[in-house]
């Protein structure tokens, strides 16, 4: 933290699993800073599984995420990205794991 700013934070989430190719979450995060600016984060993330075989499972996921501060000369953020995703086998394996994303930010 900058100029001896402390901060008291928390995290809470609720995910919903419709089932093992598709879940969305919603995750809030409250911040309070001891220079009296209260943050709240929020962030949803949803993934679809498009394709599925034995060996390769291929996954579209969406996040949205904003943060909004009580103090005014803060910059509040909004970001959206797309993460397409590819992993093998029934578990990720990190040598065949491809992550792509494009992201968005719109301050």
């Amino acid at each position: 933290m900058n100029a001896d700013i402390t901060a008291n934070g928390g995290s809470g989430f609720i995910r919903w699993r419709a089932n093992e190719s598709r879940e969305w979450k919603l995750a809030l995060s409250p911040s309070h800073f001891s220079d009296g600016n209260n943050r709240l984060e929020a962030l949803l993330t949803g993934r679809q599984g498009v394709y599925s075989s034995p060996g390769v499972q291929v996954d579209l996921g969406l996040e949205v995420g904003t943060s909004r501060n009580t103090k005014e000369d803060e910059d509040s953020q909004c970001c959206l990205s797309f993460v397409p995703e590819c992993w093998c086998g029934p578990s990720r394996c990190g040598e065949d794991h491809a992550l792509c994303t494009l992201g968005m930010l719109d301050r």
